[in-house]
């Protein structure tokens, strides 16, 4: 696992500070000073549910790895996984070939059944999905490590149970969102349900209207210094960058995801009170800001982002 660090920019109207990524959904390595990968899904987890351990090397002259802090030690080949199911917090580290430069590590937090850290599950499905005329589907949601739900699509209830089903009329493409609330986060999870044999609509569109006749200096002065901290300097790059706004950890303050499409980057800049506003997720791998479904941020503000691969 590695730690990256954003460090404050003095930039008008807006300062990112310093947020740690999780390399739960991210393996990046900015120094490439090691060859070897280790990562914990999940990284929050009730006790004695299973955390599967994968590690990789893209070193081929790498010929044995091991894993320490399990508890205990075990030697292992240089790709592999390992499922645990830990009692008790735990750093997992790995080692191989026995040079110092080869080695990663990951933290998995573990919490008893009555105080959950994990922000919640949702599951949330309409069936059936694909419409070729107006009717009545069903949607059906389901949650874990949650409070309280609710969802702001109109027709299935403000107030939801935390899990259940509902009839829903659609006569057009239609998104519907589930959010749950627990004592580790928030998580807000979103399906869609579409006419004919077109594409489904995304589920996070890109909703804050950069196009190809936006410039730098066009732009909110908020979003322009957001650009540019993440390396966007030119008027030919607005055409790559979507983007939308979401209130995703329950503050009242609406937060930003960006995706640039040249690079297949994405970023989670969460909000917050005047002008301060963190960098808390980078996510590779994402070539369209439609891959994303599900947003959790925990109570460290740390975030996880669920992605449609086959996109």
């Amino acid at each position: 696992m590695f730690r990256f660090i954003l460090k404050s920019l003095a930039v008008t109207g807006l300062c990112f500070a310093q947020a740690n990524v999780s390399a739960q959904t991210l393996i990046f390595n900015p120094l490439g000073d090691s060859p070897v990968t280790l990562t914990a899904s999940p990284q929050n987890v009730v006790q004695g549910n299973p955390v599967r351990l994968t590690w990789s090397t893209d070193d081929s002259s790498i010929s044995s790895c091991r894993l320490t802090g399990l508890p205990g030690s075990q030697n292992v080949a240089p790709n592999g996984t390992l499922t645990i199911r830990p009692n008790r917090d735990l750093n997992v580290n790995i080692s191989c070939d026995n040079n110092a430069s080869f080695t990663d590590s990951v933290t998995v937090s573990v919490s008893d059944n009555d105080t959950p850290s994990s922000p919640p599950i949702v599951r949330l499905a309409i069936n059936p999905e694909r419409l070729f005329e107006p009717t009545v589907v069903n949607v059906t949601w389901s949650s874990q490590f949650a409070s309280s739900c609710f969802s702001t699509t109109t027709g299935v209830g403000f107030g939801l149970d935390l899990q259940g089903q509902t009839d829903l009329f659609v006569d057009s493409n239609t998104i519907v969102d589930v959010t749950c609330s627990g004592q580790g986060g928030v998580t807000t999870a979103r399906a869609a349900v579409g006419f004919g044999n077109f594409e489904l609509p995304p589920l996070f569109e890109n909703s804050l209207g950069l196009n190809n006749s936006e410039t730098l200096s066009s732009l909110p002065l908020a979003m322009s210094d957001m650009l540019s901290a993440i390396g966007v300097n030119s008027d030919a790059d607005i055409s790559s960058i979507q983007s939308f706004a979401l209130d995703i950890n329950g503050d009242s303050l609406e937060d930003t995801v960006i995706v640039n499409r040249n690079t297949a980057t994405g970023y989670v800049v969460l909000s917050g009170q005047g002008s301060l506003s963190t960098l808390a997720k980078t996510i590779d791998g994402i070539s369209d800001i439609s891959q994303i479904r599900t947003l959790s941020v925990d109570k460290n503000n740390v975030v996880t982002v669920g992605l449609d691969v086959q996109q």
